[in-house]
Formats: structure tokens, C-alpha cells, sequence
């Protein structure tokens, strides 16, 4: 008989961890680029009107899904009239085109804690595919009932691929984004 419980336990289902939503927030998630000026120097901006969702699928990380949608009005260099600047009709012209979105088309786990992303940014009226690398940078709960998990990646785009074209003589043609993203979920 006590060679039965082990016997039974060998054979009793396993528990599959099932994917989970969350929900980008933004408060405590950073949306940063940087470009080269005049081929000098590195200047540095960010994207503060941002949201997105992602599910993440441990026991299939295939199955994980990521989106996001950034407000090109929202760019933030720390200099109002460079913004501005950005913000017509001579680099993102917010106006016409006023959501940067990239939706995720396939993941792959690379190893235990990073996966490769591949989908379409769709930005000043053209969409691109891109793939990068994304770093589970840690999970907790907080104190307000929600579960937490955090991401980091980093991706280089051209910017001239998606027709940001404007101030090609200052600013660089490669921009480098960088995504630190905190989602939460109800527990």
C-alpha cells in the first residue's frame, strides 16, 4: 500500500501555468530613443502618452502577445520648440499621423529569461517588421491586489524605412529605442 501513493502521485496531472494578461503601466514603464545630432553627439528623448497590453505564455512562450500604442504628439526631448519641431509636418507630422503602434507577430523564447519578438511597427503611415529581444527583468505582487512583471528590450530602426525623412542633415537616420515596460494584473 505505501508503495501506491507514489505510484499515484508519478501519474496525478501536472499543473500548467495559463497565459496571463497585463496591462502596460505606463507610470512606471519608460518609452526612450536616442538619435545622433549633426553626427556628433547623442540626444535623447522619450514618449510620455503610451499604453498597450501583452500575455505572456510560460509553458509556450509562442503564444505570448505583445502591443502597444505610443502618441507621436507626446515626444518629449526637454526642449519645447525641438518637440514641436518633431511633432510637424518635417519629421512625424502628429497631426496626420498621431499613433505609433506595433502589434507582436511571432515570439520565441531565446533562453529562461529573454524571448524574441518579431511584428509590425506601424509609424507615419508605413508598416515594418521588426524583431528584437525582450528581458523578463523580474515579477511580484504589490500591495493594491495586482501582480507585476516587467520587460526590457532594445531595438534600432531606420528611421528614413517608415519615411521620417525631415532634418536628415541634424539628425541621424538610425534611432535606437529603448522599452521598459511594467504590467500589472489583478491577482
Amino acid at each position: 500500500m505505501r508503495f501506491l501513493v507514489p505510484l499515484a502521485l508519478a501519474f496525478a496531472p501536472v499543473a500548467v501555468a495559463a497565459p496571463e494578461s497585463y496591462t502596460v503601466d505606463a507610470s512606471h514603464s519608460a518609452l526612450v530613443f536616442s538619435a545622433k545630432h549633426f553626427n556628433a553627439g547623442y540626444t535623447y528623448g522619450r514618449f510620455n502618452d503610451f499604453s498597450g497590453q501583452f500575455t505572456v505564455d510560460k509553458a509556450n512562450p509562442a503564444a505570448t502577445k505583445v502591443k502597444l500604442e505610443i502618441k507621436a504628439a507626446s515626444i518629449d526631448t526637454g526642449n519645447g520648440k525641438r518637440d514641436d519641431h518633431l511633432r510637424n509636418t518635417d519629421v512625424f507630422n502628429a497631426a496626420q499621423f498621431p499613433t505609433i503602434v506595433f502589434e507582436s507577430t511571432k515570439v520565441a523564447a531565446k533562453d529562461a529569461d529573454t524571448i524574441t519578438v518579431t511584428g509590425n511597427l506601424a509609424m507615419h503611415g508605413v508598416t515594418k517588421p521588426v524583431t528584437f529581444d525582450i528581458d523578463w527583468t523580474g515579477e511580484g505582487d504589490d500591495p493594491w491586489g495586482n501582480h507585476r512583471i516587467g520587460a526590457h528590450g532594445t531595438l534600432s530602426i531606420k528611421r528614413s524605412d517608415w519615411g521620417v525623412v525631415g532634418l536628415k542633415d541634424a539628425v541621424g537616420d538610425e534611432v535606437r529605442l529603448i522599452l521598459s515596460i511594467e504590467g500589472q494584473r489583478p491577482k
